[in-house]
């Protein structure tokens, strides 16, 4: 469907963003702190979005990427993020 199409668009370019933010070094890093966590809110807000609408594997997919993507926040910051959901 044309809205999980924006969605998965809209998720890479969030994706990709957020891989650019946690290459940097931790000086540099600290300046994208902010933009990183909105990134991850969003993304976190598309999965529920999904969930809402059953749209289960959209929402596999966008669970799937922002694991990945907790990861990496936690090896660039040394910080969990709060999984409430």
């Amino acid at each position: 469907e044309k809205p999980d199409a924006i969605l998965k668009e809209y998720a890479l370019i969030l994706e990709q963003e957020l891989d650019y933010f946690f290459s940097q070094k931790p000086a540099v890093y600290k300046e994208f702190d902010n933009d990183a966590q909105r990134n991850m809110s969003i993304i976190r807000y598309m999965i529920d979005i999904s969930r809402r609408n059953k749209r289960t594997e959209l929402m596999k997919e966008l669970d799937t990427k922002f694991r990945r993507l907790e990861q990496s926040y936690m090896a660039s910051t040394g910080t969990v993020i709060d999984r409430v959901r």
